[in-house]
């Protein structure tokens, strides 16, 4: 929270290209002090308001950070969407989609509808294509979905000792999928750490 405070009060200051640049290497330095999708949410919508031919770059950063999170990496892809949707080429707007769909996530359908929808402004067929991977992202979700619950439902009632039970659970998890993947495989146990 303090780094959202701090960088919350210095936008407000920020009016030329320096100072908005300045805003950045903020977000960059908490980023490397704590993950946090809010942080990378906020950073991501900032550059692409103020600095947008920085906005490649930063979203990769973003989707390297951020996408094996199954609950909130969707908030990190919406701004990379949207902004891609808005002044990306439809070839690179597709890219982003299947990306997305290519990890496990509990909004893979809420997604898919806006990928209809988009298909439907820009008057095209969605890809056949991508119903295999996005059914084998909702399998991967399904073997995470009693984790992601039990975690969240732990947290919300505050019993740190479940929580942490139910995360350390977690973490075997993934890193048996992990060695089980071998060099295929994403190490999603590390993003759980962060």
């Amino acid at each position: 929270a303090t780094w959202n405070e701090r960088i919350e009060d210095e936008k407000a200051l920020a009016s030329s290209p320096e100072e908005k640049e300045s805003i950045c290497h903020l977000y960059t330095a908490s980023l490397k002090d704590y993950f946090s999708v809010d942080l990378w949410t906020n950073y991501l919508s900032f550059v692409a308001m103020f600095l947008p031919d920085q906005m490649k770059s930063v979203s990769e950063n973003g989707i390297k950070a951020c996408a094996t999170d199954c609950a909130e990496s969707i908030r990190v892809w919406a701004v990379i969407l949207d902004w891609s949707m808005k002044s990306q080429s439809q070839d690179e707007t597709e890219s982003y989609f299947k990306r997305m769909f290519s990890y496990p996530s509990q909004f893979l359908d809420e997604a898919y509808k806006q990928y209809e929808q988009w298909h439907e402004q820009i008057q095209t067929p969605c890809d056949p294509a991508l119903i295999p991977i996005i059914d084998a992202s909702k399998e991967e979700y399904k073997k995470r979905e009693i984790l992601e619950s039990e975690l969240a439902a732990s947290l919300e009632v505050d019993h740190i000792t479940t929580a942490f039970r139910h995360f350390s659970e977690y973490v075997d998890f993934e890193v048996n999928e992990f060695k089980r993947a071998k060099e295929n495989g994403t190490n999603r146990a590390a993003s759980l750490f962060e």
